[in-house]
């Protein structure tokens, strides 16, 4: 517990117009005290000006992390909500690009979470990763974030086995289409913003199909709405609640797909796959937002 008797958060990832801004907005409304935290404390004022508690980190900093650490005295839930995207196409990356990747979305969070997980064994608290439904598609050019992610699950699915003794929660999000700085900033404007000149891929720029910030923009969830729905079923608790997450776009992949085989009669097992792919998200109930998965 903080010293003024309220649950203590850690947000990481708060900069302006980013989902993790929302999350400690939304926690701070509800009478948490909040700490939030990113790389530069010029891109927190906005939070600050509300009373919330900001603090400089670099989540692929142990310096950085250790820093923060020893400012705070306990905690009750740690939001693991920083990362970074960098879209390209496998054959184009270098071993640095996934190691920076990597670095970005998933030892930044095994860093900060074995920093701070005395106190939320000692609070019996909550840690929440935030993943994403990239895993379960391959997405072009989507290839070392989807990969960052899918050890991120794993990771967490383990975490949340070996935390089960502590009655520590451990929470996996797994957000869609959020209009955060991701969408907005990091994504590119067409498939050249991803695809260089000299690539294998160049001659046939115009016809890869990739996610751009336009397109994903026009169908993704304002970051405060989230950050509301995203806090009140944590709060909940519960089991597995599948909350949606992209549906319409991937129904404009299946539809894409079966056009294009009718057409040409051609590759029937990405028709197949994309079909799977709608199943088993229609199977789990999902609706329009994102997935959230509790213990």
């Amino acid at each position: 517990m903080a010293a003024s008797g309220k649950k203590r958060v850690l947000v990481t990832g708060c900069s302006t117009g980013s989902v993790g801004a929302g999350l400690a907005r939304e926690f701070h409304s509800r009478g948490f005290a909040v700490i939030a935290t990113a790389r530069s404390l010029s891109r927190l004022q906005d939070l600050a000006t509300l009373g919330i508690q900001i603090e400089e980190l670099d989540v692929t900093s142990s310096r950085s992390i250790e820093a923060l650490r020893s400012k705070v005295s306990s905690l009750d839930i740690l939001f693991n909500n920083a990362g970074g995207l960098d879209m390209k196409m496998i054959a184009d990356t270098s071993l640095e690009n996934w190691k920076s990747m990597f670095d970005q979305n998933f030892f930044s969070v095994v860093q900060v979470t074995q920093a701070f997980l005395p106190l939320l064994v000692e609070s019996k608290g909550i840690i929440v990763n935030h993943t994403s439904l990239t895993p379960y598609f391959a997405f072009p050019g989507m290839g070392m974030y989807g990969s960052s992610k899918a050890a991120l699950r794993q990771y967490t699915d383990t975490l949340r086995t070996e935390m089960y003794p502590f009655s520590v929660r451990v929470v996996e999000l797994m957000t869609g289409v959020a209009g955060s700085n991701i969408v907005l900033k990091q994504m590119p404007e067409d498939a050249a913003g991803i695809i260089p000149p000299g690539s294998l891929y160049w001659p046939i720029k115009d016809n890869v199909q990739v996610f751009t910030g336009a397109t994903v923009a026009k169908s993704a969830t304002d970051p405060d709405t989230h950050a509301r729905n995203v806090v009140s079923d944590l709060l909940d608790g519960g089991g597995w609640l599948g909350l949606g997450g992209w549906l319409g776009m991937y129904w404009g992949a299946v539809w894409f797909v079966e056009r294009k085989e009718k057409k040409e009669n051609t590759q029937p097992e990405l028709k197949q796959q994309a079909v799977w792919c709608l199943g088993a998200m229609e199977s789990l109930g999902m609706g329009c937002r994102s997935i959230v998965l509790f213990q």
